[in-house]
């Protein structure tokens, strides 16, 4: 994938465009060379944690990020419950896209969708608990 990164992020920001990921509304002023620069980067780093088999770090890292407010970019109340959600589909979408180009057997393939479903509920769910429990925090009352 690391030759592809550009058509990666490049599919990643056209359905993120289809699908109004609202998030995109706080990168307004940026142009489009920059976001994808910005996705390049941002994808590089996704797919180096999934590669090393460090699913559950790069989740753990990404919603560090977002409780210290040091998302490149864009300010963490920026990013709402749609984007989780969204960005799951986005890059279940992406992964599907691409993964033909690795895999050619269907008992691998599916192996992998497994895999990717995983690991992409285990970081909404994370990213849902955090949304909650800082809600929760802030209104002073029970995350559930």
């Amino acid at each position: 994938m690391k030759n592809r990164l550009r058509q990666y992020s490049e599919h990643i920001l056209q359905l993120s465009r289809q699908l109004n990921l609202p998030v995109l509304k706080a990168l307004d002023g940026i142009s489009d060379e920059q976001l994808m620069l910005l996705g390049i980067e941002s994808s590089k780093v996704y797919l180096s944690y999934l590669a090393q088999n460090k699913a559950e770090e790069q989740i753990e890292a990404s919603l560090i990020r977002w409780i210290k407010n040091q998302l490149p970019v864009i300010d963490k109340k920026d990013v709402g419950a749609e984007d989780i959600t969204l960005m799951t589909y986005i890059r279940k979408n992406t992964f599907l896209y691409f993964i033909s180009e690795y895999y050619t057997s269907t008992k691998e393939i599916v192996a992998l969708v497994g895999e990717i479903d995983i690991f992409l509920t285990s970081s909404e769910t994370e990213a849902t608990i955090l949304i909650l429990t800082c809600c929760a925090i802030v209104s002073g009352s029970s995350p559930i």
